[in-house]
């Protein structure tokens, strides 16, 4: 049993090929990532890399620690900042014309008999409607484009491998399994 957990660790400790690695990650790139005994995503900041180890300072606690490939479960790059003024241009059209077409329905007369009627209820409700969804839309694109937040790019992990060990049913069957993904 012990030939087989060490023919197992073997196995587990494959290289990658000098092709296949992380991006260069100058220093301070900004990164998060998840390990595999680890359920959060952390961030860090990279200190220094050297093929597929990164040793990254974090900064929540700022305590510097090793990052090897075989060990991450997710990887994220920092891009920058990036603001929404689309988004905000959406979010700004809907929200003034509800809220115009409601003040304009508000205001709006019933047109009944023999008094002056200057604004149906139905025409100052879309008149409104219109003319608070130009402005919500002008002044959410404003809003959107002011507000960024970061803009985070998925690094590939590659050529990453697991083996899994397995008793059978009243301990008659053994099995190994191996899977390996290159790309």
């Amino acid at each position: 049993m012990r030939m087989v957990s060490l023919t197992l660790l073997s196995l587990a400790a494959f290289g990658r090929s000098p092709a296949q690695g992380l991006p260069t990650l100058p220093p301070p790139t900004h990164i998060r990532y998840s390990v595999a005994s680890g359920d959060s995503s952390l961030e860090a900041e990279v200190v220094a890399q050297r093929g597929d180890s990164l040793w990254v300072r974090r900064l929540q606690t700022a305590d510097t620690v090793l990052l090897t490939l075989p060990s991450l479960t997710q990887l994220d790059i920092n891009r920058g900042k990036k603001g929404h003024p689309v988004s905000g241009a959406f979010i700004g059209l809907g929200s003034g014309a509800i809220a115009g077409g409601l003040l304009g329905a508000m205001l709006g007369s019933d047109c009944t008999g023999d008094s002056l009627c200057i604004a149906p209820r139905d025409q100052a409700a879309l008149v409104l409607a219109a003319f608070g969804g130009g402005v919500g839309a002008a002044v959410g694109a404003i809003v959107g484009s002011l507000v960024r937040t970061d803009r985070w790019e998925s690094a590939p992990l590659t050529s990453r491998g697991s083996i899994a060990l397995w008793r059978g049913e009243r301990g008659h069957r053994y099995g190994i399994g191996i899977r390996y993904a290159v790309f």
